[in-house]
């Protein structure tokens, strides 16, 4: 069957790589892609994509997603960790990396939908071309596109012999492989086979002496074989499989005590006690049938199956002190099966679309984190005795004062083995007692102030100088954890009451462990029509409507490894063992366009969509941690819905030469689901100790994009984009139990930006072509990023400003005159750039805030040879 194959020629709103150009006319090429599911010209598309061939992803030393996102306004990556990767469209993303949550932009490789973004971050080997898709999606691609969609499409099988041999070396032992080979094993079925494999020895050093950060080891196979079964049907089959290993991106801990030589600094030396790792094993395939049944009409089948397993190995504290010690593993398995059936019709006036969709998973997960006596001293000393701009101490500081009337309390931190004491005068004593009561639980859990010698044990009570008795506040193993834990902890066990509690059990660096266990299976149906009809010569209308079904079951369980004078933790922590809850989430997503072309080679088009995303389970958050009075069934959060309104401009000029496109927007963002690391429950929900857990917000968001290419001559290309994204929560969710008053910074963000959305982000970029005669010529590519100020939120410790950063990436090829082979050489950072991903993370709440640094200069030399 004979069909159109797209072929990009250039980026659009993220250019880089030069577009090529029409020598004939001395034109920009057109650029053709499938955003609507059909092959089109990207300047007919009302939708704002970002296009990347394979040549913008060579020019640019491209390994993955996350490499384009620098080049693409309103598109933010991070894979510092591989195996928890996040994306963000226009402030509208997931940082949930747990199993009860999914990302919201879709990602789709070759037609098929990756739910996991660990399962979605794949290596660029054999592939044909990126498309960046900016707003809702949901309409044609589907759940969880409520932010946009990624879909990366791998190059097809063709009729002619062919292939790919690429070598890429570079700094910190840089050694990369690409290969790729064609064939026709009949007249009617061609194959495509590919291999992947990058190595490099690691780009930071730990100065502890154990692994390099940034080291990985990551191989990639390939294979497609398309049957052409007859005049008018199309069968590929598609198979892939990667196996990765790498040690993590540095986290390096801002708190001087932490470090052993007094560093503050995220650019110095690294000092770490744990050898963080990720691996990572991922296959997939697929069975796509294209049948057309008469010339309009086409009928497409895809069947796929993907499965994913991965280890993720992390030092929480970004330190080697046994003060500040935490560490975690997070261990997944998931499997998903997919089927789409759709009919696609092409006519003179009318095109359209319409299909079903149906989607199962079936994901474990299993969390666990390892710490010990002296992790929990700076747990209660960053919640309770840090600076009030730390959540957790305004929580509790706000807490006893309330409780007191208002009136003036004293908070005495005499020492880490003598605990937190709390004073007052005597009318307070009742409230204190009860406030008291139900931190730390019932009876036997105080203990007299040491300075009012003689006093009695348990209050109310009056001390041998008339003194009247005020509760002791425990807050760390040296008298009892109840501060932290679930009272039945203390009442069960007594801890506390006199004194020494867990301090033998837990000596010196003991380490405690804690494991969290997930398992999760989602069921999703949909069906979905768009449509385009040409009321006129110029004006299009198009509509869109999808139904949305997607049913989870879930459960957790939570278990406390170590053990107390023989006696498991878990019968005192977990008081239902493992808890289960489901919930079915439902949602109609329509899409409206209008497009007008104002003249042959200008667009202008106005569109209107809701985008979806259903909702889930917290991961980390048993009910007794919110509310226990509720039923042993775990809490559902709320779905996610964006309403995005948007008009553009798509123009080419000057007789092809110029290409200028823009866009503004604007968006209403319900039910954010929002991962925090929190303390800001209540004391009567009888937890303290942070918990990651996923909150209901709001934001509005609204900005603009702007990008042109320029062909100045046959040998000179320049070109650029910029973004605006402002975005502000305008209300942000409490847990059942949370004090709805205002609360402190850190917790609440209301009026606050999206985390880790910048303002300001540009692009520029200038390629030259410079002939060398008989040899060839010289194809040079120079693109220049910058990416604005980002606030982060630290969940329990306040917010972070990240700095701007800009950096310049360049390559030079000496391509020859037939084309068969190149060879170049490459610089990314080159200006050698100092800048964060990223501030926060786990280590926050005990006060171990972590620095994620990213790479500076790198640079090296690559080798193509076509066949």
């Amino acid at each position: 069957m004979r069909r159109t194959t797209p072929m990009l020629a250039a980026s659009i709103a993220a250019i880089i790589a030069a577009p090529s150009v029409a020598q004939e006319s001395l034109a920009l090429e057109e650029i053709v892609v499938t955003a609507q599911k059909r092959a089109e010209s990207i300047q007919d598309v009302p939708i704002a994509i970002s296009a990347f061939d394979a040549g913008a992803i060579k020019n640019t030393a491209s390994k993955n997603i996350d490499d384009l996102s620098v080049f693409t306004p309103g598109f933010e990556a991070n894979n510092n960790n591989v195996t928890q990767p996040s994306y963000n469209v226009r402030g509208i993303g997931s940082n949930n990396f747990g199993a009860g949550d999914e990302s919201s932009v879709a990602v789709y490789v070759d037609g098929v939908y990756t739910t996991r973004s660990g399962g979605a971050l794949v290596n660029f080997a054999d592939v044909d071309r990126v498309e960046i898709l900016k707003g809702p999606q949901g309409t044609l691609f589907g759940r969880n596109a409520a932010a946009g969609a990624i879909h990366i499409i791998t190059k097809k099988p063709e009729e002619e012999n062919s292939g790919l041999v690429r070598l890429r070396l570079g700094t910190y032992g840089q050694r990369d492989f690409d290969g790729a080979f064609n064939t026709a094993l009949s007249d009617d079925v061609f194959l495509r086979a590919s291999v992947g494999y990058q190595k490099n020895d690691g780009i930071f050093k730990n100065g502890n002496g154990g692994n390099d950060y940034e080291a990985d080891d990551s191989l990639t196979f390939r294979g497609a074989l398309l049957w052409n079964a007859g005049d008018n049907t199309e069968v590929i089959v598609r198979a892939d499989a990667n196996s990765l290993e790498q040690s993590n991106s540095p986290g390096s801990s801002t708190n001087p005590t932490a470090n052993p030589m007094g560093y503050d600094d995220p650019y110095g030396p690294h000092y770490v006690d744990t050898d963080a790792f990720e691996k990572r094993d991922l296959w997939g395939s697929s069975l796509e049938i294209n049948h057309d049944l008469n010339e309009n009409l086409t009928f497409t089948s895809i069947t796929a199956y993907r499965t994913f397993d991965t280890l993720n190995r992390e030092d929480e504290d970004g330190s080697d002190s046994l003060y500040y010690f935490a560490e975690s593993d997070n261990v997944e398995e998931q499997s998903q099966f997919s089927q789409e059936f759709r009919f696609s019709y092409v006519g003179d006036d009318l095109k359209w679309t319409s299909g079903v969709s149906y989607f199962k998973e079936d994901i474990e997960q299993n969390h666990i984190i390892r710490f010990n006596k002296e992790t929990l001293e700076q747990f209660a000393i960053t919640l309770v005795a840090q600076d009030p701009s730390f959540a957790g101490a305004v929580e509790q500081i706000s807490q006893i004062e309330q409780s007191l009337g208002g009136s003036a309390v004293t908070l005495d931190m005499d020492s880490v083995s003598s605990g937190l004491f709390i004073t007052g005068d005597a009318t307070q004593a009742a409230n204190l007692n009860g406030w008291a009561a139900a931190v730390a639980g019932a009876a036997g859990v105080y203990a007299p102030h040491p300075s009012l010698p003689g006093c009695a044990v348990v209050p109310p009570g009056t001390c041998a100088n008339g003194v009247t008795t005020f509760p002791r506040l425990p807050y760390v193993m040296g008298d009892a954890l109840a501060i932290f834990l679930d009272s039945s902890f203390g009442t069960n066990f007594g801890i506390g009451a006199a004194g020494g509690g867990l301090a033998g059990e837990f000596a010196g660096d003991t380490t405690w462990t804690e494991s969290t266990h997930n398992k999760g299976s989602t069921t999703s149906w949909g069906a979905y029509f768009d449509g385009t009809y040409s009321l006129t010569e110029t004006l299009d209308l198009t509509f869109g409507l999808r139904y949305t079904r997607d049913s989870k079951d879930f459960t957790v369980s939570s278990a406390y490894q170590n053990t107390l004078g023989g006696i498991p933790l878990a019968l005192a922590f977990t008081s239902a063992g493992e808890e289960s809850g489901k919930n079915s989430w439902t949602a109609w997503t329509p899409r409206v366009a209008l497009n007008w072309h104002v003249a042959e080679d200008v667009m202008l088009y106005a569109t209107a969509a809701q985008g979806f995303k259903a909702g889930g389970f917290n991961s980390f958050l048993l009910p007794s941690d919110t509310d226990p009075t509720v039923a042993q069934s775990l809490l559902p959060f709320d779905e996610e819905k964006v309403n995005n309104i948007e008009a553009g401009v798509k123009s080419t000029l000057l007789d092809g030469r110029v290409r200028l496109n823009g866009s503004v927007f604007s968006y209403v963002y319900d039910g954010r689901q929002d991962l925090d690391l929190v303390d800001s429950f209540t004391v009567s929900a009888q937890q303290v100790l942070p918990v990651y857990a996923v909150r209901n917000s709001d934001l509005e968001g609204q900005g603009f994009e702007v990008d042109a290419t320029w062909l100045v001559n046959e040998n000179w290309i320049l070109g650029g984009n910029y973004g605006y994204t402002e975005t502000e929560y305008t209300s942000y969710g409490l847990f059942p139990l949370e004090d709805p008053a205002p609360a402190p910074e850190g917790d609440d963000v209301t009026g606050l930006p999206a985390s880790s959305v910048p303002e300001h982000k540009a692009n520029l970029f200038v390629q030259n072509n410079f002939s060398v005669g008989n040899l060839g010529e010289i194809q040079t590519n120079v693109n220049w990023n910058f990416t604005g100020e980002r606030t982060q939120s630290l969940g329990t410790v306040g917010l972070e400003k990240i700095d701007a950063f800009q950096i310049v990436n360049a390559r030079s090829a000496l391509v020859s005159a037939d084309g068969d082979w190149e060879l170049g050489i490459w610089a990314k950072n080159l200006l050698d750039e100092e800048y964060l991903y990223g501030v926060g993370g786990t280590g926050s709440a005990i006060g171990s805030k972590n620095a994620e640094r990213a790479a500076g200069r790198t640079y090296g030399m690559d080798f193509i040879y076509n066949f």
